[in-house]
């Protein structure tokens, strides 16, 4: 059977790692990296260093893209002059970008008769080509099969969205709203014990074995309610959360803690009753975030 060529172009910490775990396959490894010297090592291992992005892309069926931004991408492509026929080629941009970035790209891909597969790593580079690896993929389904055994090596864990290209972006960054801001709070959680020479061997012991446990069950029972459409039956409404981090606010403020996080969220407590939703359960705080701007003033 004739070996597919694959060529990886950019080789940060996760480039790096899709390589390295591509090496492993029986596959012909292309890579290019605008620092020449971070091919080394891979080249080493057995995979190919071109000289430049077109030659990546001209001595491969599958391009994996994976760059710090759409704009170092767009870059390349003008730097370069990249104008060439993708007819039988194969992109899989893993560079996370915005929704009007992925759009326009897709219209350079299709122009230049090419396929695309839209991707956002849901991983660390050091869990790349293990069980908990996993990948948000979106693109023609025909397309995604091709690939398939490639993307299996990867990421064993992938969910297709189908042929909504900007889902990935938008389905990643929807998910790191929820855990960037469950971390940045429990960081705020840690300052205040810190400020009242609580030990944080307690905080940690009780947030992990106690708080872990009922965010994760009450994430999901949040996310059941909002798709149910009854954000009113509730143990907790807004109004009872909201005393409760108006205590908060206070006791940040009394140990002259930095008060952004709960400001914040004070905030967004007000917008709530300010619509009426004092009584409804806590899921009901969708509608403010679904909100327009013109609301929202």
């Amino acid at each position: 059977m004739k070996k597919t060529n694959i060529s990886v172009i950019g080789l940060g910490s996760m480039g790096l790692a899709l390589a390295k775990t591509l090496l492993k396959s029986d596959s012909n490894i292309s890579v290019w990296n605008r620092t020449l010297s971070k091919s080394q090592d891979l080249n080493n291992k057995g995979a190919h260093v071109c000289l430049s992005p077109i030659e990546a892309l001209q001595c491969s069926e599958i391009i994996i893209v994976c760059l710090s931004n759409y704009e170092a991408w767009k870059n390349i492509i003008d730097s370069n002059q990249i104008d060439m026929d993708l007819s039988k080629k194969t992109i899989v941009q893993l560079t996370s970008g915005s929704i009007e970035e992925v759009t326009d790209h897709s219209d350079w891909v299709k122009k230049h008769n090419g396929n695309l597969l839209e991707g956002a790593i849901i991983s660390f580079p050091t869990e790349i080509g293990t069980k908990d690896s996993s990948i948000i993929l979106a693109g023609n389904n025909e397309v995604i099969e091709n690939c398939k055994e490639i993307i299996s090596l990867l990421f064993p864990i992938h969910t297709n969205l189908g042929d909504n290209l900007i889902g990935p972006t938008v389905l990643s960054r929807a998910l790191v709203s929820g855990g960037l801001a469950g971390l940045i709070g429990m960081m705020n959680g840690v300052a205040i014990c810190q400020k009242a020479d609580i030990s944080l061997d307690h905080f940690k012991d009780i947030y992990i074995g106690r708080i872990n446990p009922m965010i994760n069950q009450e994430s999901r029972r949040i996310i059941e309610a909002i798709v149910a459409e009854d954000t009113k039956s509730t143990e907790a409404s807004i109004s009872a959360w909201g005393y409760g981090q108006e205590a908060l606010l206070s006791i940040s403020k009394t140990l002259d803690a930095k008060l952004d996080f709960q400001l914040a969220l004070n905030s967004l407590f007000k917008q709530a009753v300010k619509a009426g939703l004092e009584d409804n359960d806590l899921s009901a705080m969708v509608k403010i975030f679904k909100m327009n701007k013109q609301s929202n003033e």
